[in-house]
């Protein structure tokens, strides 16, 4: 069972220390025994440029980013679609929630987002520093190429918003010591009100949601005796992954949808898969809707290779549980060509 959640985000311009600050935060409340995960509202941006260069045959390295790409892309997802940034977002915190973090710390957060952070219950921390200072930080981190602070989603009023200010112009045992007053004071009092978190805290709510983008997945690209069966993949950062099932004309070389999924999710590198639902489409002859399946004996082997406490989606004709697919599967085969999973 998870505590009540803890919400925190981050807000300030690019150099300020805000990634810095998250991960401090993190740490200290790790060692107060809940389970962190950083959740990011630039996400959806960070997959379009990694996938751009992917295009392009090259990659940023680890930490590297395209300024002047993300602000293209930004300005015109939101301008696109206005709420798409705080949908996705929500959603993936919700996840995270589901999988058992009940701390999600922000550490993008614009000025555009944070009157529907505060709705959401988060607790708004604005990291300063001064201008010089930021900048030389900024420039510090070597992107392909700068992102410009006068920017249209780096402007607008924090400071009604936010409930403290760091002033990130010392060393880092200073901001140490800042950020600890605001983790113990927070730590004790983690929501405003019950009502204010419980988009996040509904636990079937959130069930309800994966089962449906599975089911959404299977139904749109459902051809019978082709594609039967959809599978979501959950991964450790709330990030989710699609497969679609592969019947071949030789029974043996059909593809399950759960390996499908698998793989793309362990294409993103910096993620774990965690949780998996499988949705099977009745065929024309056959009453009734999508309906939630176990994976099979070789979906269930294939899983536990890659993470021995991945969990599945089941239901019993009632309601729908989480187990896990150890519990599926109690005699594992143990392989010895390679290290076992953790």
């Amino acid at each position: 069972m998870n505590k009540q959640p803890l919400l925190i985000a981050l807000t300030g311009l690019p150099g300020a220390g805000k990634s810095t600050s998250a991960k401090v935060i993190g740490r200290m409340i790790e060692m107060m025994g809940r389970k962190v995960a950083q959740c990011s509202i630039g996400k959806p941006l960070y997959d379009v440029q990694r996938q751009a260069y992917a295009r392009m045959g090259t990659e940023l390295e680890i930490g590297q980013q395209d300024g002047e790409l993300l602000n293209f892309f930004g300005a015109h997802i939101r301008k696109i679609r206005p709420p798409f940034m705080m949908e996705d977002f929500a959603r993936r915190c919700r996840y995270l929630y589901l999988l058992g973090h009940d701390t999600i710390v922000c550490d993008d957060a614009r000025p555009i987002d944070l009157q529907r952070l505060q709705l959401l219950g988060f607790k708004i921390v604005e990291i300063k520093a001064p201008d010089d200072l930021r900048r030389a930080r900024k420039l510090s981190r070597a992107d392909a190429t700068i992102g410009d602070d006068q920017h249209i989603t780096e402007k607008g009023e924090v400071s009604i918003h936010a409930s403290v200010h760091v002033v990130n112009d010392k060393g880092f045992d200073d901001l140490d010591n800042m950020l600890r007053e605001v983790v113990v004071k927070w730590s004790s009092q983690p929501a405003t009100s019950k009502d204010q978190i419980e988009w996040i805290t509904d636990r079937d709510a959130a069930i309800h949601d994966l089962v449906g983008e599975a089911t959404a997945y299977i139904s749109e690209r459902y051809v019978e005796e082709r594609h039967q069966i959809g599978a979501a993949v959950l991964c450790q950062d709330g990030s989710i992954t699609f497969g679609l099932h592969l019947e071949a004309g030789v029974g043996r070389a059909s593809i399950c949808a759960e390996a499908m999924a698998l793989g793309r999710a362990l294409e993103l590198k910096h993620t774990t898969p965690q949780l998996i639902v499988a949705v099977r489409h009745p065929k024309p002859s056959e009453e009734g809707n999508p309906r939630v399946v176990p994976p099979c004996g070789l979906c269930r082997e294939l899983l536990l290779d890659y993470n021995l406490k991945m969990k599945a989606i089941l239901h019993n004709g009632l309601s729908h549980s989480i187990v896990e697919v150890a519990s599926l599967l109690p005699a594992k085969y143990v392989p010895s060509k390679w290290k076992q999973a953790t």
